[in-house]
């Protein structure tokens, strides 16, 4: 079974850089996902070692977890509760809420005065990207729900970009505009909204203007950013797993599914036991291109196709390159020329995030 091994001290690099971008901006932690693929509890314990004094999940049981495993820093959770049973582990559990609707609003309430609770919540907007939240036009809705709690302190609120990783400046523009443009109609009718966020890592990056109270930071600190790194971050985390097999191919052998690699000469090839079940060569795509971005993504696709980004494995300071087709819990790497014998272990570049979580997470110091 391969281990996703993590470079702490580089992720410990990638958490000062974003302290100093961040300037007097709180720095709200995202763990959820499993830490981002970091391991939910190690991640969490490091981010505090760091001086990150919030968290954020995106479901209950998450902040259950992190409770129970002795976290004891605030909690925010990015999702609203819908259930009476959910908003009591909340609240027995210290977690601060997410209030993103009046039906959520309301619910929250109704369940503190029964339960003679008092706790916090942040309020959700909308402001375009469509998901959670009031919308931003609706200022006195939001009044209505606000003015009713008594049991529930709105001690945050925030928004979350959906285009802050694009060349396009506009659309984040306009929904800071927004976002700000509602926070300050809310304190015109004495509605204290407490820390207001919206730039998650990229708006801090591309928009520092953007960071207000605090930021939310998840992807910078994994050192894996969509556009070019000019900040010195580093990528962390790296699959180990062992050779199972070394085969020794004639000329003209195609590899792998489809034979997508032909052989040119004789190689010899060592079997890994990592595939992309264990997040091997997986990552995010492009998905439903506007009409006016057509071309662009059909250079892209073509691009892909004819020069593909190879993977390289590692092994004793040298790299062996991945050939053919990733499989489920497999790959394939030439190491013709080389002492590789069955058992050794090779090193091969992973998004944490797309490790399935059963995987050995190993934090070291590189």
């Amino acid at each position: 079974m391969p281990t996703l091994y993590i470079d702490q001290k580089a992720l410990i690099k990638n958490i000062k850089i974003t302290k100093q971008l961040a300037g007097d901006a709180k720095i709200i932690g995202i763990v959820k996902e499993n830490g981002y693929g970091l391991g939910l509890l190690p991640f969490s314990q490091l981010l505090m070692e760091c001086g990150i004094e919030t968290l954020a999940v995106s479901s209950i049981e998450e902040a259950i977890s992190l409770r129970e495993s002795g976290i004891r820093c605030d909690i925010l959770l990015l999702c609203p509760l819908y259930k009476k049973t959910d908003i009591l582990e909340a609240f027995r559990h210290d977690v601060i809420l997410n209030i993103a609707s009046p039906a959520c609003g309301r619910l929250a309430e109704q369940v503190a005065e029964e339960a003679s609770i008092w706790n916090e919540a942040h309020l959700c907007i909308d402001t375009g990207f469509g998901r959670y939240g009031f919308s931003y036009e609706d200022t006195e809705g939001i009044l209505d729900i606000v003015k009713h709690m008594r049991h529930i302190e709105i001690t945050g609120i925030y928004s979350h970009f959906y285009a802050s990783a694009c060349k396009r400046k506009k659309p984040t523009i306009k929904q800071f505009k927004r976002f700000t443009s509602l926070c300050d109609a809310l304190e015109e009718h004495s509605v204290f909204i407490g820390t207001r966020h919206i730039a998650a890592s990229c708006g801090l990056l591309k928009f520092p203007e953007t960071r207000l109270d605090a930021v939310r930071i998840g992807s910078a600190f994994l050192g894996r950013l969509p556009f070019s790194n000019q900040w010195g971050y580093q990528p962390i985390g790296e699959l180990k797993a062992a050779v199972s097999d070394i085969h020794t191919l004639p000329t003209g052998q195609g590899i792998g599914y489809g034979h997508s690699y032909i052989a040119k000469k004789k190689t010899t090839i060592a079997i890994v036991s990592a595939g992309y079940s264990h997040g091997l060569g997986v990552h995010r795509t492009m998905d439903n291109p506007k009409i006016k971005n057509i071309p662009g993504a059909i250079c892209h696709f073509f691009k892909k196709i004819l020069f593909p980004k190879r993977i390289y494995a590692l092994y004793q300071d040298q790299t062996f390159p991945v050939i053919g087709k990733i499989g489920m819990n497999s790959c394939m790497i030439d190491i013709t020329g080389t002492d590789i014998q069955i058992g050794d272990i090779v090193s091969l570049p992973v998004n944490p995030i797309f490790v399935d979580s059963s995987i050995e997470r190993q934090y070291s110091i590189s």
